[in-house]
Order: C-alpha cells, then structure tokens, then sequence
C-alpha cells in the first residue's frame, strides 16, 4: 500500500451526527500519474449509502458527495436487483437512491475535481425479484446513461495507472455473471465482518495483519481492508471500538518509516 496525504487527527476518527466538514478534494493531485491505484493507499467507506435502518443497519451519517469532499475514493455499494432496476440496499432496508444517484454524485463530484478517480465497488444485496434480464445487463444500462468513455475505466480485469483512472469512476464488480470492470475476486481482501463483543481484539489483529501484509505485497496486487463489521456488535460499536486502534497503528508505522 501506498502513502495516502492528509491521515485525519485523532479527534475525527469517528462521526455519528455529520455537522463537523472535513475538505480533501484533491489529495490525489500531489501523486505521480504513473502509479497504480493498487499501490495506493485509499481511504472509503463500507456501506457507503447505508444511512436509513436504524442501529442495527446504518453504518454511515454523511451524504455520499460530502464523503467524497472529505477525501473517500473507494464505494461499496448494494445493489438490490428488483423488476430490473437497481434500488441501494443494506440487507432488507431499501436507502432510498438507486444506482444511477451514485454515479451521477460520482461524476459531478470529477468534473469538479479531475484529479481524483473513485473506485466504486457494485455488488448484489438482499433477494432479486421479478427481473426479466440479468444484474449485469441491467448495470450496463445505468453505465450507458452516462459518457462510456469519458466518466468509467472501460478495460476489463485491467488496474490503471492513476494518470489513466484520473476524472474516471473505475467499476469493481461483485456478482457473478459480471462483463464490466474489474472483478472483484481479483483483489486480496481481509472483510471479517462477523464480530462479537468479546472478539473486538481479533478484528483489531485481523485488520493490522492485512495492513501490514498489503505494506509488504506486490504493489500491482490491490488489498482491502475492511474495519467494519457487525453481528453480535452492531456498526456503530464496531467502528468506535475499531479505528482508534487502527489510527494508532497507521501512525505509529509512519513514524517508524520516517514519515511526520
């Protein structure tokens, strides 16, 4: 993994009520075009729409463009596949956007800030239901609103450089009968999303070992990370218990490696 500009102070690590904004608009601006986004590292969000559902569902309190003023370029988001559109989803609730409100987020958020890319993960939530054609066709659809070439990472299974992803919305797909972007299978992922109360240290040892192996590992090879989780702990908990300790670490590598 690579360095990412601007790790927030300790105070910020965790929001639950959204008032405070935080601006990083364009902390992809000061990294050479030549370097892969898997060698970077990117902070984003999991769940990234789930704001409705109560405790047990909402993992997120910020808008999507103000999460990605705030310097997130990495989306996970659910896609429910019902009479062939594509609602947001976390498990049951609905979160009351569909897909096409992401990507049109996503790409007044780039015009606005061309030196950034976002890469957006799609996958499947909860039961599809009464569909007359398959998730991926229905996905291509929503892509083709849009300028194919000018606002998406048209190569399949192919990591850009950043200079290649600048402007650009780079699919990550995680259904199976995916023909757009890159599949998500390719990537080396610690998610270890089922914690109970009394195996908050193991998540915390999970997280840092995939930190720690990502620092070592290929840099064309892209790691995520996942520090959220739930369960027997619901996300709020969770991420409370969870990102201090993974802030600390962060830090405390920096330092080691000469970084302020």
């Amino acid at each position: 993994m690579g360095n990412t500009p601007g790790i927030p102070r300790k105070e910020s690590l965790y929001y639950d009520n959204g008032e405070k904004e935080f601006y990083r608009t364009d902390w992809m601006s000061r990294i050479s075009g030549d370097t892969s986004i898997a060698a970077l590292s990117i902070p984003g969000t999991h769940q990234t729409m789930a704001r409705h559902g109560g405790i047990a569902y909402q993992c997120q309190s910020r808008s999507l463009r103000a999460q990605l003023n705030a310097g997130i370029r990495w989306l996970d988001i659910g896609c429910r596949h019902y009479e062939n559109d594509l609602p947001l989803h976390h498990g049951m609730v609905y979160q009351y956007a569909n897909l096409d409100d992401v990507f049109w987020t996503c790409i007044s958020f780039l015009k606005d800030n061309s030196s950034e890319t976002i890469i957006l993960r799609i996958k499947e939530e909860h039961k599809p239901r009464q569909n007359s054609r398959s998730m991926d066709e229905s996905v291509q659809l929503y892509i083709d609103k849009h300028d194919r070439a000018k606002d998406f990472w048209n190569e399949v299974d192919t990591m850009p450089t950043l200079k290649e992803a600048r402007g650009k919305i780079v699919v990550l797909c995680s259904y199976g009968e995916a023909t757009f972007g890159i599949k998500y299978d390719l990537l080396n992922v610690a998610d270890k999303y089922d914690v109970k109360f009394y195996k908050v240290r193991e998540k915390v040892d999970n997280v840092i070992a995939h930190l720690d192996e990502a620092k070592r590992g290929n840099i064309s090879t892209m790691y995520v990370t996942y520090c959220s989780g739930s369960g027997g702990i619901i996300p709020y908990d969770c991420a409370e218990k969870v990102n201090e300790k993974v802030y600390n670490h962060i830090s405390s590598a920096k330092k080691i490696d000469g970084e302020s």
